[in-house]
């Protein structure tokens, strides 16, 4: 049986680019934190809500999000496995970093 899972790896690159892409400009922190809403329920948002601050020198911008793996958990619940690739950057120093 073949399932359509293309919603869902849309999904996941869509979450996975807005949570691993950060700045730390106040409006870049604002329109982050509104984009992840989207994806995060109010607890996790407040959870999130100190991860990324103004006074941390460090932005990332995500190059590639690959979806490895999606199965069916439930009856409306999938688990999904992907990697991220961003560009980390502090101070003058970039680095490529991989996240699964």
């Amino acid at each position: 049986r073949l399932n359509d899972t293309n919603g869902i790896e849309n999904f996941v690159k869509n979450f996975a680019k807005a949570y691993y892409s950060w700045d730390t400009s106040k409006e870049a922190i604002e329109a982050r934190t509104t984009e992840i809403s989207k994806y995060l329920t109010k607890e996790l948002q407040d959870l999130n809500s100190d991860t990324i601050r103004a006074d941390i020198p460090t932005s990332a911008t995500v190059t590639n999000v690959l979806v490895w793996n999606v199965e069916q958990s439930g009856t409306d619940d999938f688990t999904v496995a992907y990697e991220v690739d961003q560009q980390v950057k502090e101070g003058e120093q970039t680095q490529a970093v991989t996240e699964n």
